[in-house]
């Protein structure tokens, strides 16, 4: 070997070696699949589903076919059928949620932020009303206007329920969620909700949002909340997230970054060079550069683009510019998968056809394509694409021979003549550029649209919806997942919270909630009234409405005071020496009232202590003190001081 091309080669080793795996390491993204029709768990790179997490009492059903399961040779009767969620009402003042995410196990870099759309199937239906009752709704904690919800009819009042529903649906971040660094309400701030969401109603539909931008990218959760008070059954069916920009894989003859050229075990057949890259074509004005596919046999030829190192699920559309000598039977296939016959499933449906013998522009919508057998296709799992075209070209050749007398090598046998390749993850916003000629010209016009589900009512090969399946169906279902719960009081706000449907005291600082079991009065975080307080004693905790006095806790270093219903914390001392009539807490934690001229112990044991105030202006309500001369009669218990009213003077 020459020794110029041994140095060469060797340079060209170390530099891949210095810098290879970073180039390796950089992953090609296009769009993200969340979950396809009928398929047994979420797509690639989601968690396992054992490690779905929730707020509030949630279920998640998967597909579920008892022979398919038991590998019985049936048809598998649940390939087209939904997801299926069951999302609470919302909990207190905030919400009920069911979120999944991209494990850091497996590398993706993937940040949900990096897509710009999310496409859905969706539709909901009310829980059954046996459902509802064991669970403790009720048409007042709903807000149906009826009285016992055993007769209410929910398929006749869709539009009530649905109001009570409000599905939202957010990218969150693991490690900002997970921080302990940060409070709650600044956790909160790095929560992105898609906008522009449209809502499920009780029938199938597309529903779409936009995801906004933002210069942190660590987004790798995707939560479905519901703010409501209505719980749903919430159906999924084809779930991806959309990148923007398409991307190209041939772009003026040429495969781009990210892309393997897998055409080189093609390049000869026999003597004969049957794929060239980096050409023009003949007649060319524009001396564009391509890749050209020669036939000198009967059969077919492929153009083969592989995915050097990504993460994709299948896109919208793909465009090509191309230029076609003869006529072929023209294939494509996304992934080691099915071939899709292109005249039989998309030209000749839309009455199109590909003009010859000029540079044309061609889009084609590979979603209607893909969504034909969304359980196997619906994944995070393309690795390249290729495009086949079967052409007679001894036939082309024979032609050429009987009318010249000799066989012509050239232009007859250049089959396909490929400028650029382009990935579409969004169908573009515009078809204008791209051909559209008419294959009968007595047909409708070349129709090369996105196609919607409401398109596909008559197609033979795909299904507009997924299943509806009832309640029943869902219920029988063996892949039934109950997902971990998260604390349900991670997004309540600091202070004391009487817990819904029980008498137990939520404890909440810095983000931090936990039971507490402690005694006394409470002013309640949730409360729209300062008056209305949290009382808690032998384990039992309600609320209570307090006017006027004093009132403390074994916990807090404070006091609470309510003069005419306007209730406030008040920090207190541990002294009389400063205070006259107030409360204090000496060092041995013990609440004591200061007066004139001695200290008066809270009642630790229950009872209660009465305690004659003198000169004191009576038209004066406690702990309002003002010189006068009349007597008031305080109440001391264990946890309170209050003014003693008698009330059977008052009848």
């Amino acid at each position: 070997m020459n020794l110029l091309i041994k140095v060469v080669l060797i340079f060209i080793f170390i530099v891949y070696k210095v810098f290879g795996d970073d180039v390796v390491n950089e992953k090609y993204y296009g769009n993200l699949a969340f979950y396809g029709r009928g398929q047994r768990k979420l797509a690639n790179y989601w968690n396992n589903i054992d490690e779905i997490k929730c707020l509030g009492k949630a279920k998640v059903y998967f597909p579920y076919s008892e022979f398919f399961e038991q590998n019985i040779h049936n048809e598998d009767s649940a390939q087209n059928q939904p997801l299926v969620m069951l999302i609470p009402g919302k909990i207190r003042k905030s919400y009920s949620r069911i979120g999944f995410f991209i494990p850091s196990k497996y590398n993706t870099n993937i940040s949900l932020n990096q897509y710009h759309k999310i496409k859905t199937e969706m539709k909901v239906i009310p829980p059954s009303i046996d459902e509802l009752v064991s669970e403790g709704y009720t048409c007042d904690n709903i807000g149906l206007p009826c009285e016992n919800i055993q007769d209410y009819n929910f398929n006749e009042n869709p539009s009530e329920w649905l109001s009570h529903v409000e599905l939202q649906l957010y990218i969150e971040s693991s490690n900002i969620n997970d921080s302990e660094d940060l409070e709650e309400k600044d956790k909160m701030s790095y929560h992105i909700r898609i906008e522009n969401f449209t809502s499920p109603t009780q029938q199938w539909s597309e529903c779409t949002g936009d995801i906004i931008s933002s210069n942190f990218n660590d987004y790798d959760s995707f939560v479905f909340r519901n703010y409501g008070t209505m719980p749903v059954y919430l159906f999924l069916g084809n779930t991806m997230f959309l990148k923007k920009e398409p991307t190209y894989m041939v772009r003026q003859g040429n495969i781009q970054h990210h892309f393997l050229d897998l055409n080189w075990n093609k390049k000869v057949i026999g003597n004969e060079t049957v794929y060239f890259n980096d050409t023009i074509y003949n007649t060319d004005p524009k001396n564009s550069s391509c890749l050209k596919f020669k036939k000198i046999d009967e059969g077919e030829y492929v153009f083969s683009g592989h995915i050097e190192n990504g993460i994709s699920a299948p896109p919208e559309a793909i465009s090509l510019r191309v230029l076609l000598l003869n006529k072929g039977n023209f294939q494509l296939r996304i992934n080691n998968k099915e071939w899709y016959d292109l005249n039989e499933l998309f030209f000749q449906p839309r009455n199109c056809k590909i003009p010859l013998g000029k540079e044309i522009e061609l889009l084609i919508d590979t979603r209607s394509l893909f969504y034909s057998n969304p359980k196997n296709t619906v994944n995070n799992d393309v690795e390249g694409y290729w495009l086949k075209s079967i052409i007679d070209a001894n036939d082309i050749k024979n032609k050429s021979l009987k009318i010249h007398n000799h066989r012509i090598e050239d232009d007859s046998c250049e089959a396909f003549f490929l400028y650029d390749f382009i990935i579409h993850h969004t169908f573009p916003n515009s078809t204008s550029s791209y051909i559209k000629t008419k294959l009968n010209e007595d047909g409708p016009e070349c129709n090369i649209e996105l196609q919607t589900q409401e398109d596909w009512s008559n197609s033979k090969t795909i299904k507009s919806w997924p299943d509806d399946i009832s309640l029943e169906v869902i219920h029988q279902s063996k892949n039934v997942v109950i997902p971990i719960m998260d604390n349900p009081y991670s997004d309540f706000k600091d202070g004391y919270h009487l817990i819904q449907d029980s008498d137990m005291l939520l404890c909440c600082t810095n983000g931090n909630c936990n039971i507490c079991n402690i005694f006394g009065y409470f002013i309640d975080a949730e409360g729209e009234k300062s008056n209305h307080l949290i009382y808690c004693n032998n384990g039992h905790c309600e609320i209570t409405i307090k006017d006027n006095g004093y009132f403390v806790n074994s916990r807090d270093n404070s006091m609470i005071s309510c003069i005419n219903s306007n209730c406030s914390i008040n920090k207190i001392s541990n002294s009389c020496i400063l205070n006259r009539f107030e409360v204090i807490k000496d060092k041995s934690d013990e609440y004591r009232l200061c007066t004139e001229n001695n200290e008066i112990k809270f009642d630790n044991n229950n009872s209660k202590y009465y305690y004659p105030k003198k000169k004191v202006n009576a038209s004066f309500s406690f702990p309002i003190i003002e010189s006068g001369n009349d007597i008031i009669l305080l109440v001391v218990d264990e946890y309170s001081i209050t003014q003693f009213y008698d009330k059977t003077k008052s009848k």
